[in-house]
Parts: C-alpha cells; sequence; structure tokens
C-alpha cells in the first residue's frame, strides 16, 4: 500500500571544493519511477550526518546536519544551532556538517503531529579509533510555531550516555511507535 511519501526527499552537498564536478547542494526527489536530481539552495553544507522531515504529500518541513536545524525556507531555526556540542562540533560546525555516519533521524511525536523528535549521535576525539560515539541526543521540533516554519523546542537532551554505536529506529507494531535500537561500541 502507498503511504506518506516521507522518504522522497533527500538533501545532499558539500562546498570543500569549489569548481570539482560534484560541488555544491542538491535535492534528490523520488517518486514512482524518477528519480530527480537538482541543485538546491541550502542553509548548510552536510558531511556525513543528514536527517530529513516531510509532510505527508512529500513537501520538505524541515532538515539537518548535525550542527544546525534548518526549515522549509532554508534558513536556521530559531534555537536551532548548537547541535551535538563538544570538540568534533568545535571543529566542524557550522562550517562542514557533523561527521558522523548515520548521525542523525527524525521521528514524529505519536501524540502530537506538528511535534518530531530529532535523535543525533554526538561523538569525541579518540587517539586509537580517532572518533568515539556517544552520546544519543534528542532535540525537539515543533513546527505549530513560527507560523508553522517551527522551532527547536528542547535541544542536546541526552537519552544515553556511554561509548556508543550507531542507531536506528524500526516502527512498532501498532503502526504508531517507534523502537530504538542502540547497541554500545564492541
Amino acid at each position: 500500500a502507498i503511504a506518506q511519501k516521507s522518504g522522497s526527499l533527500w538533501l545532499a552537498g558539500y562546498d570543500e571544493f569549489p569548481g570539482m564536478p560534484g560541488y555544491g547542494h542538491a535535492q534528490i526527489r523520488i517518486s514512482d519511477d524518477t528519480v530527480l536530481v537538482e541543485p538546491a539552495a541550502l542553509a548548510f553544507n552536510f558531511e556525513s550526518t543528514v536527517a530529513v522531515m516531510t509532510g505527508p504529500d512529500g513537501n520538505l518541513l524541515f532538515y539537518t546536519n548535525g550542527c544546525e536545524v534548518a526549515d522549509r525556507h532554508h534558513q536556521v531555526m530559531p534555537n536551532g544551532a548548537g547541535l551535538n556540542p563538544g570538540d568534533i562540533g568545535d571543529m566542524v560546525c557550522p562550517g562542514k556538517g557533523y561527521i558522523v555516519p548515520q548521525g542523525a533521524m527524525i521521528l514524529p511525536d505519536p501524540g502530537n503531529p506538528a511535534r518530531y523528535y530529532l535523535l543525533h549521535t554526538g561523538a569525541s576525539y579518540d587517539p586509537v579509533r580517532k572518533l568515539r560515539l556517544g552520546p544519543l541526543y534528542f532535540t525537539g521540533v515543533d513546527m505549530s510555531l513560527q507560523n508553522g516554519l517551527g522551532d527547536v523546542t528542547a535541544k542536546n537532551n541526552i537519552l544515553q550516555a556511554g561509548d556508543l554505536g550507531t542507531f536506528t529506529a524500526v516502527r512498532q507494531g501498532n503502526g504508531r511507535d517507534w523502537w530504538v535500537i542502540l547497541p554500545e561500541f564492541g
């Protein structure tokens, strides 16, 4: 069955090497049997962390690069800067984008269709492994604020501390709730 089109828009891009092939920002829109890639004027660059939320119609609501949260007009939301505090964030934010692969995901609040939870993994430098993951944070976004453009209402709240792996989520069998699966490192 066809449901909402929440996975139909991806955002990407980086401007590290101007003039080189692949330079710039892009949006990738997926429909029935078509993939359309076109240039886009996005609010910021992306490194390894990206999450996008669209409405049931497939239109953009907001997105993140793990450093900031932007609205559908590509403006950083109020309170939207300063995700993932720490030494890695200080090195890469806001210029490059956060460097944790699979480091962010947006889930709807099952009790309020205007609210979302941005889950994001922090990181710190480790002399042996180079990148130590953790903690897992949540940041709240309320799309009923700012005339429907959204506002970050809670930021960098720790869900799980420790030396972590990458996380994923799966919708629970009731079709409303989500299970977040997060292993410890090793």
